[in-house]
């Protein structure tokens, strides 16, 4: 058990955390590492403000 501010959290013994990574690329990296992997950058999804971006790859 721990707490963070005013909330307490209860963990079992082993019990497994699902964890993301989120990671902030510029436009242009993006194209590179595809390019760079063998990908053509075909399209994209963007939320509506912007924040996130959805890169569709074709090898």
């Amino acid at each position: 058990e721990f707490t963070i501010e005013d909330r307490v959290f209860n963990f079992e013994e082993h019990e497994l955390i699902d964890m993301e990574i989120s990671q902030k690329f510029s436009e242009k990296d993006i194209t590179e590492m595809a390019e760079n992997a063998g990908f053509t950058l075909k399209t994209e999804i963007r939320d509506s403000k912007n924040w996130f971006v959805d890169s569709i790859w074709q090898a």
